[in-house]
């Protein structure tokens, strides 16, 4: 179990051709303007996951730029926008996630999958 609490900037940034996974961690920074606790940017081809986990209490719990972002039985709590893609694809497992107390819980596309 890993917790990232309060660093400087993003929480967890996956870039630049990397291919990431967040399992059973907590994921929380409330730092910068344009802050987020798990972000996927770089470039197109990036890809990071985050299943059975908790993103919370920051300006965006999961942004996405760029690449492909995948959530599953996770929590996305107390975040002044919850999930955030602004030009990539994000991938909300629809039936396995909890988005509670976000100021915004959606913003930008969100591809809704049904968990199987």
């Amino acid at each position: 179990r890993v917790s990232i609490t309060n660093g400087g900037g993003d929480g967890f940034e996956s870039g630049a051709r990397s291919r990431s996974s967040l399992q059973n961690c907590t994921v929380s920074t409330f730092n910068g303007a344009n802050a987020a606790a798990v972000r996927s940017s770089g470039t197109a081809d990036v890809e990071v996951t985050i299943s059975n986990s908790s993103v919370l209490f920051s300006i965006n719990g999961v942004k996405v730029d760029l690449g492909t972002a995948r959530i599953a039985d996770s929590l996305v709590i107390g975040n002044n926008t919850g999930l955030n893609n602004t030009g990539g694809t994000l991938k909300n497992f629809t039936n396995s996630n909890t988005l509670d107390g976000n100021t915004t819980p959606t913003s930008g596309a969100i591809t809704p999958i049904a968990k199987t």
